[in-house]
């Protein structure tokens, strides 16, 4: 039998033979099975090598498929087979089957005696393997090779060889343990990847490879690749072979943690993951039986703030120390249905000594099946941040120990008084050397803060798009609808989280329903003495709940000396640039063009090359798969060279998306991925599209990419005003000028008016990517389109004589006009126009705004402000007993984000003795006078008709005076500042004095000087 193979315009001579073996190039007659290596040059698969004989009984069948469902299920078999390639895709495969036959010399009942066996070959083109499947094995042996004719058995047994590869090189060979003896007839029972009958090996190399190696030494790959930083997480090891009795040990190597494994199968070996309190890629080293810690891989541990809780806290805002609560876990959030010996534990965080640790408070055993929908326990016995770990024993997997977490949740106490004394006792630790400073202003809506992605990211504590209840309802945020924190900068840095109530408004956390702060850590913060999460939380989350949330007591002393509020003095919107489609751009700057080159290409750097995002297009397909002369991006990759990962996102037809870190794939799965210097977010939107925002951290940048199963639309966000004017690329300069953006990569500027195909050539091609600066990993198999591209250009279209359902798919949008006329795949032209008009609304939502900045409220009275935006109004009245002075009584927010005036000081009337007259405390504000700044406290006492003088007022000449009352500008408190131009409502009176220029002192006639003992 012959059957032709091509792939990839090479031709092979492929042969079935009878005998239970394929043949290359030539057929091999011979029925006995000879020693491997064979001294033939042919190459062979042999399933089964013995004396067939299809007169006796049966059939031989053969095929090449490349049916979908069949390649699929290859697929599948292969990726979990070799779970290291995530990446293959099955594209071609040949079967080989033979039913029930019988051996050549069967008598009698030996001809009942019957074979079945297949092989499978199966490809992508480039890696190749191998399936030997066993239904059933009577027979060994036929009777020129010695068998008995009514057994089937003796002799010389079949040759079986193992990697269903003869190479003819007489080198490269292999054979399955058992061949050529009668153990073959246990085929059915043994594997290499433990399932009976079934043998599997790749091919395509010099050395025939099982599912497992025996070498000693090598990479150990660890599926899932990643996990909670807290453990008891279930993972599989594979790569070496493992046999059952051997001692399994693995170690993260950075944190010197050893834990131990057990024996899963021949391929795989199971493990449970340790608490480490790091987060972030750690490498991994395998020993196996004793023998060194030979085998090495890598294991990513998850912030605990990236991970959604299995455990849920129901009521999580009554949870009160020494009170009831309830929790509750679902029976899928452990990997395995057979989870007995339930613990529920309750965990609080200490660090001693620089030390972290989890202590139990308190545990609860033997946890009824029933329980889990609602758990009910008294909480008790801590003081500071705690979570809950249920844990249990895998009862087929050896009683293997997983666990699952609750979220992190603070000790609340019923009396706020208690939040106080913790509050009070924290602050005094301490102390007030901490001076924290506003890095960058917040946005000033939450509009502009959905836009700002490269300068901010969702906040874990506040975000209504999680998953998580617990994070929706801003249990931590005061009065917060919504929150964002400033993007990790290292952990020297600290964060910034701003708050915006339910109108997308920006809240002060000295407002009533509060808002966000500076904090001392980022939630990702680590180093040798700061733990991921934990140290944010026990020092910024902590201290704000106890302090402003579940007491007030100490909240202003709170906010003026440990964690200030944020405001959005100053903010300045992001830049938004897109590149989608048949590559429409518009730059930075806001100008627009079409550029459909062939290629890869330089989307924006900055000048010194060091912030890079690069691209690759690749031709278009209509909807009957013919080539265009359209383009469409398919990859883009992002970096910081020398300082960052490399990022690179790939078009996949199965996952979406594909992304290689480094040149290398990672599997990039979870929400929210932490890499060297560029954070990863990933929303799969459907089962054919997703999108995958990169953060470039340091450099202030974010590129969105919206995946579907034809293109990449990409959205860049660009927050650093450090970058303004120091870009390049075919997104502009982003100097603000839009009509000197089609800069040449040699320097020279091309008209804003310059035809499409002036631009296409001239400036566009320009920037393709230069050898030595690449950061695209090479395609595997780059697709030969034929004849060269003919760039079409938009301002070229004969816009009356469009495709027909032009009007229907695109109304009139341009974009969408254009994609449609040159690709005639209807859904590629409405993914143009989807995504260009969410830019639009993405580059309105971001404009500046007018705010003016937080009044808070004015001692002795009070205040009613309409809102922060032009035209609010801020409206003043003073408690009973005292009267306005030295401010405005209302003020209107202006179109320069400032107040009209100044707010007014309550001032309590004076009382005074018989003898003077009414006497008025004035508080005065600054004057001016050849530009020197005059600071005083004024008391100006008018005397009736006795003569003033020292001697009539001293003591000893018997003169009396009434103590006089000064009201007060700070509330009572032990903690006032050491100064009273450290006051506010002062300062506005300094400034409001000068108003009518410059201000005359008046000639105080006595100043008791005690009165200053409050002020200075």
């Amino acid at each position: 039998m012959m059957f032709i193979l091509r792939i990839h315009m090479c031709t092979l001579l492929l042969k079935v033979n009878n005998n239970g073996i394929i043949s290359f190039l030539d057929q091999l007659k011979t029925y006995r099975p000879e020693d491997f290596p064979l001294d033939s040059e042919t190459p062979i698969i042999a399933p089964f090598w013995a004396d067939v004989d299809v007169q006796v009984g049966g059939q031989v069948w053969y095929r090449e498929s490349r049916d979908l469902q069949l390649l699929h299920k290859a697929t599948t078999e292969i990726k979990t087979y070799f779970p290291g390639l995530r990446r293959f895709r099955a594209e071609w495969m040949f079967i080989a089957t033979w039913d029930n036959v019988g051996f050549y010399g069967a008598s009698q009942e030996g001809r009942q005696k019957r074979n079945t066996f297949q092989a499978v070959l199966i490809t992508d083109g480039l890696q190749s393997f191998v399936i030997f499947n066993y239904n059933k094995i009577e027979w060994t042996t036929g009777s020129n090779s010695g068998g008995v004719t009514t057994t089937g058995l003796g002799g010389s047994p079949a040759q079986v060889w193992k990697a269903g590869f003869n190479a003819g090189d007489r080198k490269t060979y292999m054979e399955i343990p058992g061949a050529r003896k009668h153990a073959v007839l246990n085929l059915t029972l043994t594997s290499n990847v433990d399932i009976p009958g079934k043998w599997v090996f790749r091919v395509d190399s010099a050395t025939i490879q099982g599912s497992c190696s025996d070498k000693g030494s090598g990479k150990v790959l660890v599926w899932p690749g990643s996990g909670h930083v807290l453990g008891g997480q279930r993972i599989f090891l594979s790569g070496p072979c493992f046999y059952e009795g051997y001692d399994l040990l693995a170690r993260f190597d950075d944190v010197n943690i050893t834990f131990p494994c057990t024996y899963y199968s021949s391929a795989r070996a199971l493990c449970i993951t340790p608490t480490v309190f790091r987060t972030g890629p750690l490498s991994l080293s395998l020993n196996i039986d004793n023998g060194g810690w030979n085998y090495t891989g890598t294991y990513t541990t998850m912030n605990i703030a990236q991970v959604l809780p299995s455990v849920k806290r129901l009521d999580p805002h009554k949870w009160f120390v020494n009170q009831s609560v309830n929790i509750s876990w679902d029976d899928f959030s452990f990997p395995s249905s057979n989870i007995t010996n339930i613990t529920v534990e309750v965990l609080e965080y200490k660090n001693v000594n620089g030390t972290p640790s989890l202590r139990r408070v308190v545990n609860f055993t033997d946890i009824n099946q029933s329980s889990r929908s609602l758990f009910h326990f008294k909480l008790q016995n801590i003081s500071t941040a705690a979570i809950l770990k249920v844990s249990g024993q895998d009862s087929e997997n050896n009683g293997s120990a997983m666990a699952i977490w609750s979220d992190v949740f603070p000790a609340r106490w019923p009396s706020p008084s208690v939040s106080a004394e913790w509050c009070r006792a924290w602050m005094d630790r301490e102390g007030r050397g901490l001076n924290l400073t506003q890095r960058e202003p917040c946005p000033c809506t939450r509009n502009q803060a959905d836009g700002d992605t490269g300068r901010y990211q969702p906040d874990p504590f506040c975000n209504q798009r999680s998953k998580d209840p617990i994070e929706r309802s801003c249990l931590y945020r005061g009065g917060a609808t919504d929150c964002i924190m400033s993007n990790y900068q290292g952990s020297s840095e600290g964060s910034q989280v701003c708050c915006y109530d339910a109108d997308g408004e920006l809240l002060n956390a000295q407002g009533p329903n509060g808002g966000g702060t500076l904090g001392r850590y980022h939630y990702r913060s680590q180093s040798d003495d700061v733990v991921a999460f934990f140290s944010y939380f026990d020092q910024d989350v902590l201290p704000y709940t106890h302090c402003c949330q579940y007491s007030q007591t100490h909240c202003r002393e709170f906010l003026a000396y440990h964690r200030p509020p944020v405001t959005c003095a100053g903010y300045s919107p992001p830049s938004a640039a897109q590149a989608a489609g048949d590559p429409h751009l518009v730059t930075l700057d806001g100008k627009g063009y079409t550029f459909n080159g062939e290629g890869e290409f330089v989307l924006l750097e900055d000048d010194n090359s060091s912030v890079v995002v690069q691209v690759r297009t690749a031709r278009a397909r209509d909807t009957n798969d013919e080539l265009q002369n359209a383009t469409m991006f398919t990859t883009a990759a992002v970096t910081i060279r020398n300082l960052t990962d490399v990022l690179e996102v790939r078009l996949d037809e199965e996952d979406i998306v594909q992304f290689l870190v480094n040149g290398t794939e990672r599997d990039l799965t979870s929400s929210t991925s932490e890499l060297n210097g560029l954070t990863v977010y990933l929303n799969k939107t459907s089962n054919i599209t997703a999108e995958v925002t990169v953060v470039i951290n340091a450099a202030g940048v974010s590129v969105l990419m919206q995946a579907t199963d034809k293109l990449l639309n990409i959205m860049v966000m660009v927050g650093s005003q450090q970058l303004k004017g120091r870009l390049r690329g075919l997104l502009g300069n982003f100097n603000g000028n839009a009509n000197d953006d089609f800069v040449c990569r040699n320097g020279t500027v091309l008209s804003p008016n310059a035809t499409m195909g002036q631009i296409h050539y001239d400036f566009g091609m320009t920037w393709s990517v230069l050898e030595d600066e690449n950061i695209l990993s090479p395609l595997l198999r780059p697709e030969d389109t034929g004849e060269a591209l003919k760039p079409v250009f938009i301002d070229s279209i004969d816009k009356e004589n469009l495709r027909n359902g032009t009007e229907e798919v695109c109304g009139s949008n341009e974009q969408c006009r254009f994609d449609y006329q040159v690709t005639g795949d209807a859904e590629i032209a409405m993914s143009t126009k989807a995504f260009s008009q969410r830019f639009e609304e993405r580059r309105n939502s971001i404009k500046a705004v007018v705010r003016c900045s937080y009044l808070d409220t004015i001692a002795n009275g009070n205040r009613t402000v309409s809102g922060y935006t032009e035209g609010s109004t801020a409206e003043f009245v003073c408690d009973t007993g005292y009267e306005l002075k030295f401010g405005d009584t209302r003020l209107v927010c202006q179109a320069n984000s400032k107040w009209s005036g100044t707010a007014p000081v309550c001032v309590e009337e004076v009382k005074v003795p018989n003898t003077m007259s009414s006497t008025t405390l004035i508080f005065i504000g600054a004057g001016t006078a050849g530009g020197v700044v005059v600071i005083i406290v004024v008391v100006v006492v008018c005397v009736c008709t006795c003569r003033s003088s020292r001697k009539k007022r001293s003591s000893e000449e018997g003169s009396t005076k009434e103590d006089v009352e000064l009201p007060h500008i700070f509330p009572p408190s032990p903690h006032i500042p050491t100064t009273v131009f450290a006051n506010e409502y002062f300062l506005q009176s300094l400034n409001k004095l000068a108003d009518s220029g410059a201000f005359r002192i008046p000639r105080p006639t006595y100043v008791d000087p005690t009165i200053y003992e409050e002020y200075f």
